[in-house]
């Protein structure tokens, strides 16, 4: 990047992050919404709901039903079931009245009717963990979310409505590592060792590590660093660690980089579907990269991020519109878009260099965003 580039970067750095700030407030004023408002656009037209106390409500004209809302924590943050339990304490119906999840992981719940299977279990079996449905594969952070958001709302109904005590407490989940967080440190280090040192075979090493990571992180883990995570990050909200500590690790590790050492990492060495494309171009000997004379083009992806970020921060729904296709290639879960999307990029690799990352990729554009701020100050 010239210097003339560089110099246009630091101007620029500033009214974007005042655009965010905006989309921020923004965001604040359109959440003010009250929380029967909320709940009651999801509902059917011939059921409505009276406030009774926080997340309670009687339902009417059937006021011995009484909808409860809990909360549980998705993927792209957290999601909301108002669930209506019957006089005598079973499910009737389970609404997603708040939810920041990609459509494609909330249509394959559909698909398999896992919605449905809470349907018809009482607050006892939801409170004694009795014959729960298992959590979706490809949607395992969603699923997980709605059985802990319905099992904290069948708490609430025995304890306020019924009266009951001496439930069960609940357990909070501690976190665990496992042989993938250790196998994610010793890739970080690596990275480290083959960047700071004088390694004879760095190409080798760097051709070595991206293969792991496409099996490793693409198609074994399912982990790689998204604009939907990173818009939760601006919006002040942080997924818990026990859920995510995978994600902590990763992105801790990438930015230690970029910090500590000024590269972009991630994007050279660990993003999985950086290494997809990378494969194909070693296929095909294709050497080509997408620019401009004067590499113009590079505000494509960075536009596209900035815009992603601040619909996440005024609607405070980043995966509504989210078109990364990571899920799409190593799961096969995708709205039409993004297919479309990835077979576009698969073919383009054939023929250039990393198609996606040049021209759509909304990741790297955060971590260049981030290696501006630090080299200026």
């Amino acid at each position: 990047m010239t210097n003339s580039h560089k110099k246009i970067d630091r101007i620029l750095a500033l009214p974007a992050l005042v655009l965010l700030v905006a989309a921020w407030f923004i965001g604040n004023t359109l959440a003010e919404n009250t929380l029967t408002e909320q709940i009651q656009t999801h509902l059917p037209d011939d059921l409505n709901i009276r406030y009774m106390d926080d997340d309670i409500f009687m339902m009417e004209p059937d006021t011995n039903s009484y909808l409860l809302n809990g909360w549980g924590d998705g993927y792209g943050g957290k999601l909301r079931s108002s669930l209506i339990f019957s006089e005598t304490g079973v499910v009737t119906s389970i609404y997603l009245t708040a939810d920041k999840e990609t459509p494609s992981f909330i249509k394959r719940l559909k698909n398999k009717r896992f919605l449905q299977k809470i349907i018809g279990l009482s607050w006892e079996s939801l409170v004694y963990d009795n014959n729960l449905p298992d959590a979706i594969t490809g949607a395992t952070f969603t699923s997980q979310a709605i059985l802990d958001g319905a099992q904290k709302a069948a708490r609430m109904y025995a304890v306020d409505i019924l009266a009951k005590e001496d439930l069960p407490e609940i357990v909070s989940r501690k976190t665990k590592w496992t042989s993938q967080h250790t196998l994610l440190i010793i890739v970080l280090a690596i990275s480290i060792f083959v960047t700071r040192t004088r390694f004879l075979q760095k190409i080798k090493a760097r051709w070595i590590l991206i293969l792991f990571n496409l099996i490793f992180l693409g198609f074994w883990t399912g982990n790689q660093l998204s604009i939907v995570q990173f818009s939760r990050l601006t919006g002040g909200e942080f997924p818990p660690v026990d859920q995510h500590l995978f994600f902590y690790i990763l992105l801790g590790g990438s930015l230690i980089f970029v910090l500590g050492l000024n590269k972009n990492i991630y994007y050279d060495r660990i993003c999985p579907f950086g290494a997809a494309q990378e494969c194909l171009g070693a296929l095909s000997g294709t050497k080509k990269t997408i620019r401009d004379r004067n590499n113009h083009i590079r505000w494509i992806p960075r536009i596209l991020s900035l815009g992603l970020l601040m619909i996440g921060l005024i609607f405070r729904h980043p995966s509504s519109i989210n078109y990364e296709v990571f899920s799409a290639f190593f799961q096969l879960v995708g709205n039409s878009l993004q297919f479309g999307i990835l077979i576009l990029v698969l073919i383009m690799s054939l023929f250039f260099r990393r198609p996606w990352c040049s021209l759509l990729c909304p990741v790297k554009p955060v971590f260049e965003y981030i290696q501006t701020i630090r080299n200026w100050i």
